[in-house]
């Protein structure tokens, strides 16, 4: 019975040992995203790009929750169909964004010509 004890003792200060590491390593990396995140999400906010941050956010979101649901269930390949996606709706949005830019500034300098006529 003794025997047993300890060795439960052992497992628990064990587990909650590495518990707190992970906690620890957990803490960190949150601090650091948070230090490299915050300017480039003050310019987006700055430069009045919210539908790019908006889906910047969301991305995330849905990578954290799709990497639990990954290891909760262990389908390995999600998580890289969900990333093909969302690189997929990323780009078609930069596109979109960018052919509306470009079709802006055109007829911004067609009016200025047809102005000074």
């Amino acid at each position: 019975m003794e025997h047993s004890i300890e060795k439960t003792s052992l497992l628990f200060n064990s587990l909650v040992v590495d518990d707190i590491r992970g906690i620890i390593l957990a803490f960190c990396f949150i601090v650091v995203t948070y230090v490299v995140l915050r300017p480039i999400v003050h310019w987006l906010v700055k430069g009045r790009h919210l539908i790019f941050l908006t889906y910047w956010i969301v991305s995330l979101l849905i990578i954290a929750f799709i990497a639990l649901l990954q290891v909760r269930m262990e389908k390995w390949n999600l998580l890289m169909y969900i990333l093909e996606a969302l690189s997929l709706f990323g780009f078609t949005l930069a596109l979109i964004y960018g052919v509306r830019y470009l079709k802006d500034k055109f007829f911004q300098r067609y009016r200025r010509r047809s102005h000074k006529i």
